[in-house]
């Protein structure tokens, strides 16, 4: 019958011959012991967190009635810090649990030593039980035998047992090495290398022994530059390095590889090593390039459609505005009433093609960065509002002082003109109306908002107010295309920031938007695209 696995090791690796041969060694020993001291049963558990475990055992009338473990209570666990032997002459007096009490007797057992094996840090890490079975057999020389071996077991079995610990940790090493999707490498501080598994080496298509011993930025082509400006880096700052490059393969196209580069110390060895590990991000780069070509062809597709529609659309309202002032005194004002509504119609479909383009150019990137005044921003799109403000008695309140960001003026001006138009037009029947836009500064992005005291947004439509063309139910009867809010959302995204809305029905909404300081960084030479 196959051995069961006692061990997490045992069963994620399925290991059992080196613990089959520790279990053989043990029984041996306690085969010894048990001769020379007379002894009826022996066993040994290992301290493990709280638990004494099953550990090995010879000499049981009823082995398969061994408990597996027992629990270390508070008594146990002052006991186990002490280096004395416990002695118990009569197992019917001892002062232990009942049920362990009970079982030992129904084993035949009567009396008992209990002997801690310690480490050489004084740490118990076994527990041997001699047992003998009759009251009071424990004879007098037999507690100097067990002094002796007490000293010369531990030692033997932590050392024995440390070294299958090695053997086992080499192996579980080597699985996971061997197993892991990224490919891995080993060099000194000088970046020869040490070790190859064997994904790095179908990786670089070479062979383990072609690739041990030589310097990682050595092997040919043009990522050699970039293994030794990320060697340089991690020694000099002392912390993981991370890169991208093209590997070039001969009998292929090149890879695309995320590689990370991590020094290790060895205390005793006395030296550090540099781990690299690569990962093959082909298949997801061909991805993405696939996705963003379908991307920028729906999006010339949408701007050609958008654009296509402007000229028709011109002619229908033109001739409707010609039928309007022919058939002014010759027609009912059923039919100036259709014809209004198709003017109105064409005019709104004018709207919404407009914010198409709109959307559709943001969402090709065509911007221009630069270092600018958000106040100076804001006050152009204000200016586009005036009028709406002031009509409909709108407070205003703007904060005094405002950042200067990098970022496309352009596509921020669109930003505040829509929040700033939404709060106005979804305002409801509110008697004081209120709009407010802050901004405040974290350690790593300023955080601008729109707050309005209006007619708010349902939880439920808060999710989808960021979508092309959604209309809010609740906002049917309010004139717009449903595409601002997404080109807030495009261009805030295209910043490398975030957008979301806060908002309670009847009590207002608050509008927030992120743009990043790392946004510095795409400031290069005056005019760059996002």
């Amino acid at each position: 019958m196959r051995q069961k696995a006692t061990s997490l090791f045992e069963l994620f690796m399925g290991q059992t011959e080196v613990l089959s041969h520790r279990n053989r060694l043990v029984a041996d020993l306690l085969a010894i012991v048990q001769r020379r001291v007379r002894a009826t049963a022996c066993s040994l558990r290992f301290v493990e967190g709280d638990l004494l475990t099953e550990g090995i055992a010879i000499g049981y009338a009823h082995p398969r009635l061994r408990k597996k473990s027992i629990r270390i209570d508070r008594r146990l666990e002052k006991w186990l810090g002490q280096s004395e032997m416990w002695i118990c002459r009569n197992i019917e007096d001892a002062q232990i649990p009942r049920e362990r009490k009970n079982y030992w007797l129904k084993q035949g057992f009567h009396s008992a030593v209990m002997v801690p094996l310690q480490n050489g840090r004084g740490r118990t890490f076994a527990v041997l039980t001699v047992f003998f079975d009759r009251s009071t057999h424990i004879r007098r020389e037999t507690l100097p035998v067990l002094q002796t071996l007490q000293d010369i077991l531990a030692y033997g079995l932590d050392h024995s047992f440390l070294y299958d610990d090695i053997v086992e940790l080499q192996q579980l090493a080597r699985h996971i090495v061997e197993f892991t999707t990224d490919a891995i490498l080993i060099t000194d501080e000088l970046g020869r290398i040490q070790f190859v598994s064997s994904r790095a080496a179908k990786l670089f298509h070479r062979r383990r022994h072609t690739l041990e011993g030589r310097l990682i930025f050595q092997l040919g082509g043009e990522a050699d530059v970039r293994f030794e400006e990320a060697l340089r880096t991690v020694r000099r700052k002392r912390h993981p390095h991370y890169f991208e490059f093209d590997l070039e393969q001969k009998h292929s196209a090149s890879a695309y590889l995320q590689a990370s580069v991590a020094r290790i110390s060895l205390e005793r060895a006395d030296k550090e090593i540099l781990l690299w590990m690569f990962r093959d991000l082909t298949t997801l780069r061909r991805a993405q390039e696939k996705v963003e070509r379908k991307e920028a062809e729906m999006e010339n597709f949408v701007y050609s459609v958008s654009h296509d529609l402007k000229t028709p659309l011109i002619s229908v309202q033109g001739y409707v505005s010609l039928l309007k002032a022919e058939l002014e005194n010759a027609v009912s004002n059923q039919v100036k009433h259709y014809l209004e509504r198709i003017d109105a119609n064409v005019f709104s479909m004018q709207h919404m093609i407009q914010d198409l383009l709109e959307l559709s150019r943001v969402s090709r990137g065509k911007q221009e960065v630069g270092t600018h005044l958000v106040s100076n921003i804001l006050r152009q799109a204000l200016d586009e509002y005036r009028y709406q403000i002031e009509r409909k008695k709108v407070i205003l309140r703007v904060p005094k002082r405002l950042p200067r960001i990098v970022c496309d003026a352009r596509g921020i001006r669109l930003i505040f003109s829509n929040l700033i138009g939404n709060a106005i037009k979804f305002m409801g029947k509110q008697k004081s109306p209120i709009v407010e836009i802050g901004w405040q500064k974290s350690n790593h992005e300023h955080i601008f908002y729109v707050r309005d005291n209006g007619a708010g947004i349902l939880p439920e439509d808060q999710p989808k107010v960021f979508h092309v063309f959604y209309r809010a139910k609740s906002q049917a009867s309010v004139e717009g295309t449903g595409v601002g809010l997404a080109i807030v959302k495009k261009i805030v995204e295209n910043h490398g920031g975030r957008v979301w809305v806060e908002s309670e029905a009847g009590k207002g909404s608050t509008f927030y938007f992120t743009i990043p300081l790392r946004t510095n960084s795409l400031l290069t030479t005056g005019n760059t695209g996002l």
